[in-house]
């Protein structure tokens, strides 16, 4: 009780004394040593970069691969063409919907409910990545009319 109350009396001493200096100069930190952590210990495997061409013909590569394997495969076509809409009524709900949220909850410095609705947001996001297996085993054939691929983490049912 004693360490707890001289720690909160030295955050508070330190805010009043240096003011947001401390906050920035701490966060500094901590982002220093995550840069640090992410430079030593992550290793980028299974890249290598090809030499043999220029930039212009690798960029012209890449656009023709885009147009080939999405905008020319019809159902990859409208998840092309569905994606702004639903990207931007995810940041209508993240960010428009807020002020709204906080005049519905009657307190609009409560910060924590728009913060909690976020994390509700992002939530079910999770959760919709998850069903996805689930929901697969749903339906028999693809887009393309053929039946979906088996992974080794969801075998095909076996007859009873």
């Amino acid at each position: 009780m004693i360490a707890r109350r001289s720690a909160l009396a030295f955050a508070q001493t330190a805010h009043i004394k240096y003011g947001a200096a401390v906050g920035v100069a701490s966060n500094t930190a901590l982002l220093g040593l995550t840069l640090a952590a992410a430079f030593l210990l992550m290793r980028d495997l299974g890249f290598t970069p090809s030499r043999n061409k220029g930039p212009i013909e690798e960029v012209r590569r890449v656009i023709q691969a885009s147009l080939d394997n999405g905008w020319r495969n019809p159902p990859v076509r409208w998840l092309m063409l569905a994606a702004p809409f639903s990207t931007g009524v995810g940041i209508y709900a993240i960010y428009a919907l807020q002020p709204y949220l906080l005049e519905l909850y009657g307190d609009k410095t409560a910060f924590g409910i728009a913060g909690l609705a976020a994390a509700i947001f992002a939530g079910t996001q999770i959760l919709g990545g998850l069903m996805v297996p689930l929901v697969r085993r749903l339906f028999k054939l693809t887009s393309s009319g053929s039946a979906p691929p088996r992974s080794p983490a969801y075998p095909a049912p076996s007859p009873a």
